[in-house]
């Protein structure tokens, strides 16, 4: 009986390798005795001559090596997978802190990436805004009217001695001032594109070849409010403000947001600020420690999309803010929390009231994915009423069918219609708003309403309307005269640009 000299194992007659490990094997005359407890077959030591392999009718081996080519596959598509989750699911935008949100921001300019810039603000304000974008992009490059994703080819900016101070106005928001750039703008009219030639020529008779010009933060108009001063009075007679009025010079700022451990910028909230300051009694911001409460708040919702109007009217009419924005998804919401209470409080302070009375509302509704409700107005009738104490009510009446609308005051009367040619050219049927389901219900999405409409705008535009727009308007700067615009609106809508505002 012959043995295999590497592992033990007992042979069969006339084998030239051993079956269970593969080690060549000659016959063997004197049997070695067994060994106790022979190692596994997997822990073979190594040959010392160049390996022969087994044939493919050998045992083990013969799995071997496709389930270690199987096990490698999974694991490289595991990993792979898991990338491909990061980069387009995962929440990849943001920055550590704010400033570092504010200088990528300023960098995303410069570069002239408006997907790298969307992934620094606030998801629930930048959410479906890249898909639009690369909608205008690819219409714009069909066009012939740009080549890259570029955002402007002819022109660049950069950005010199940025600085910044950052002031924590919350745990979860912050206000970066900017107190200090310089920027150097470059314009180079051979780089626009052939299809506006009568555009570049007129550029470049205007500013030349190229054109540059350094600016600083000094060079920008700050955005102002004004006090009055009893005690001042105004040196310029000619200035449009009264005696007495002194500006105060706001500066420039962003406000910038925290969420899932990563800062965003927030436009809503950063306009929103600014107004505040601007407009309120005493020119302060808003209480951004609502934005904080406002996070860990439940939304409230509407049982069906039909219902979202009426439940919306039902909370005007409550005369609470705070819970008619908790109707709209949190993540556009919360950053108009901390201005709730510039309304809230005169309103109360002075007893305000609204009545919603909804007399017709016909609805129909079609899916759109992602969550998102399209919800058709077909024809509606609402009565609004503004109530305040010691005055007399004010009423007004909207309505809406189809294409046409009306509004009826206590003072005027009007209606309009939407002229055919428009909605053939963005192939609208009506007025829609969008809808988003949220933890089983239904809210309002208002950056999902505007992004929807500016779609149809983007790729509803037939191309032979817009070729002759685009010629028209090339022509019209060429030549310094505006009746080629006016010639193209006669001849596409049956209007002048003089009637075209009664629509």
């Amino acid at each position: 009986m012959n043995f295999c000299p590497r592992c033990g194992n007992q042979l069969p007659p006339g084998v030239r390798f051993c079956p269970a490990c593969g080690n060549p094997v000659q016959a063997v005359t004197a049997a070695p005795p067994p060994p106790a407890a022979p190692p596994p077959a997997t822990a073979t030591a190594p040959l010392t001559g160049p390996p022969v392999p087994p044939p493919s009718g050998s045992g083990r081996s013969r799995w071997l090596v496709p389930a270690l080519i199987g096990v490698l596959t999974l694991v490289a598509a595991s990993v792979v997978g898991l990338v491909v989750w990061k980069v387009f699911f995962a929440s990849a935008g943001g920055a550590g802190n704010p400033d570092e949100a504010v200088e990528a921001m300023f960098a995303a300019v410069e570069s002239q990436d408006p997907i790298e810039a969307l992934k620094l603000v606030n998801p629930g304000e930048a959410r479906s805004v890249d898909a639009l974008y690369e909608s205008l992009n690819d219409r714009l490059v069909s066009q012939e009217l740009k080549s890259s994703d570029s955002l402007l080819e002819a022109g660049s900016i950069d950005f010199t001695d940025l600085e910044l101070r950052t002031e924590m106005v919350s745990d979860h928001a912050a206000k970066v001032d900017v107190e200090d750039f310089t920027a150097t703008v470059t314009f180079d009219t051979s780089k626009l594109p052939d299809r506006l030639s009568g555009v570049r020529d007129a550029v470049r008779d205007e500013v030349g070849d190229t054109w540059q010009k350094t600016y600083t933060i000094r060079d920008l108009e700050s955005p102002t409010y004004w006090t009055y001063d009893e005690g001042r009075v105004g040196d310029d007679e000619d200035s449009e403000y009264e005696d007495g009025y002194v500006d105060h010079e706001i500066g420039f700022f962003v406000m910038v947001v925290e969420k899932d451990g990563r800062w965003y910028i927030t436009p809503a909230g950063t306009w929103a600020e600014y107004t505040a300051i601007i407009e309120s009694r005493d020119h302060r911001g808003g209480d951004w420690t609502a934005y904080d409460r406002a996070l860990g708040q439940d939304p409230i919702t509407s049982a069906e999309p039909a219902d979202v109007i009426d439940d919306l009217a039902d909370a005007a009419e409550g005369g609470n803010f705070s819970d008619l924005l908790r109707r709209v998804p949190i993540e556009q919401s919360a950053v108009l929390q901390p201005f709730v209470h510039l309304v809230q409080e005169p309103w109360d302070d002075n007893r305000l009231g609204l009545r919603i009375d909804i007399n017709q509302l016909d609805t129909t509704t079609e899916e759109m994915g992602d969550g998102l409700v399209r919800l058709w107005l077909d024809a509606a009738d609402v009565g609004v009423t503004f109530e305040e104490e010691d005055y007399s009510d004010e009423y007004l009446n909207l309505g809406l069918e189809g294409e046409c609308g009306w509004f009826e005051d206590d003072y005027d009367y009007g209606s309009a219609c939407a002229p055919q040619w428009l909605l053939d050219d963005f192939g609208l049927d009506g007025a829609f708003v969008v809808l988003r389901e949220v933890k089983g219900g239904y809210q309002l999405d208002p950056l999902a309403t505007v992004v929807a409409y500016a779609d149809a705008l983007v790729t509803g535009f037939g191309d032979r309307p817009l070729d002759s727009f685009i010629d028209a308007v090339d022509r019209a700067i060429e030549t310094q005269e505006d009746g080629y615009v006016e010639e193209w609106f006669e001849r596409h809508c049956d209007c002048s640009i003089d009637d075209y505002d009664e629509y």
